[in-house]
C-alpha cells in the first residue's frame, strides 16, 4: 500500500499491544504522524482516509484496520501487523520465547488471565514493567495526542520497532541455523549437543532438543574457545575439572560452565568429570 499519511490507535493509557502497533509500523512508513483518538468520528475524513488504524474500531480487515478486540480468537494488534506489514507470523516463536505469546495474550485477556492460559503462576514479579517500560508507555506516550515526524519521541518509536522486528528476524534465523548446525551425540552416557563452529542461546538447547544434558559450543568471546555447559549440575559438574590434570581456561563457580582450548578433545574432559563422579 502507498505510505498513510496517518497512524490512528486509541488515547488515554497506552499498552505495551498499541505502542508496538505503532512503532513498528513507524519503521515502515517514517513520515507518517500518529494520531491517539478515541473517538474516531472525531477525526477528519482526509485522516480516516489516509490512515492505518491500530488496536481501535473494531474492525480487522488485514489492510487498513487492525483491531482485535472484537474477536477473543484474534491476536493483538502488533502481531497482526507484523504478519500483514512483514510476513511474520510470531506464533512460531511463541514456544521458544513465552514472552512474545505474554504479550499478545495480555492484550486480549488481561494479564492475570494470560498467566493462567499460559500455566504461570501469577506474583508480584510477573507483573512488574521495568523503569524504562514504564516511562516510554505511561510517561510519554500515553500523554501524548499526536505525535508529529520531527518530534523526537517520534524517532523513538521508529527505532524501537526497527530493532523489535531486526530481533524478530535474527531469531527466525537462528533457530534455522540451530537446525541445520547442531549435532546430538552420547558421551559417556549422556546427551550432548554440538556446536562447534558457533554458539546459540542455551533457550533454544532446551526448547528445541530433548534431553540434553550437556552442550558444547564455540565461546562467543574467543573462537579458539569451546565451552562446556552442563543444564543439570546434578549430573555433571565441571568443578571436578579441578581434580584432574585436565587443562582449562575455566571454570564457573557452580561448575555448570567450564572453558577449554578448542585444540583439546572435549569428549575426555566430559569423560573425566563423569569418572570422577563415579569415584565421588
Amino acid at each position: 500500500m502507498a505510505e498513510p499519511k496517518y497512524i490512528v490507535t486509541h488515547g488515554g493509557r497506552a499498552h505495551f499491544d498499541d505502542l508496538m502497533s505503532v512503532s513498528l509500523l513507524l519503521y515502515k512508513y517514517p513520515s507518517s504522524c500518529v494520531i491517539r483518538e478515541n473517538n474516531l468520528d472525531n477525526l477528519s475524513e482526509e485522516i480516516m482516509n489516509n490512515a492505518v488504524i491500530v488496536d481501535i474500531s473494531g474492525k480487522y480487515d488485514g489492510k487498513k484496520f487492525f483491531d482485535h478486540h472484537q474477536d477473543l480468537q484474534l491476536n493483538s494488534s502488533f502481531v497482526l501487523v507484523l504478519k500483514h506489514f512483514f510476513d511474520i507470523d510470531l506464533s512460531i516463536l511463541y514456544s521458544i520465547f513465552s514472552y512474545y505469546q505474554f504479550y499478545d495474550l495480555k492484550d486480549r485477556f488481561g494479564p492475570e488471565k494470560a498467566l493462567s492460559l499460559m500455566n504461570i503462576t501469577c506474583s508480584d514479579t510477573t507483573f512488574y514493567l521495568s523503569p524504562i517500560e514504564d516511562y516510554i508507555i505511561s510517561e510519554e506516550f500515553s500523554k501524548r495526542n499526536v505525535i508529529y515526524p520531527d518530534d523526537w519521541f517520534h524517532n523513538v518509536l521508529r527505532k524501537l520497532g526497527e530493532y523489535f522486528l531486526k530481533n524478530i528476524k535474527k531469531q527466525l534465523e537462528d533457530i534455522k541455523s540451530f537446525k541445520e548446525i547442531v549435532e546430538v551425540k552420547i558421551i559417556s552416557g549422556y546427551k550432548c549437543a554440538l556446536s562447534l563452529s558457533r554458539g546459540f542461546p542455551l533457550i533454544y538447547y532446551k526448547k528445541l532438543l530433548d534431553d540434553i544434558i550437556i552442550i558444547i559450543q564455540e565461546n562467543d568471546r574467543d573462537k579458539n574457545h569451546i565451552n562446556l555447559i552442563s543444564l543439570d549440575t546434578e549430573k555433571i559438574n565441571f568443578l571436578k575439572l579441578k581434580n584432574t590434570k585436565l587443562e582449562y581456561i575455566f571454570v564457573h563457580p557452580n561448575g555448570f560452565l567450564a572453558v577449554i582450548d578448542k585444540k583439546q578433545n572435549y569428549e575426555q574432559y566430559i569423560n573425566a568429570v563423569v569418572e570422577e563422579k563415579k569415584e565421588g
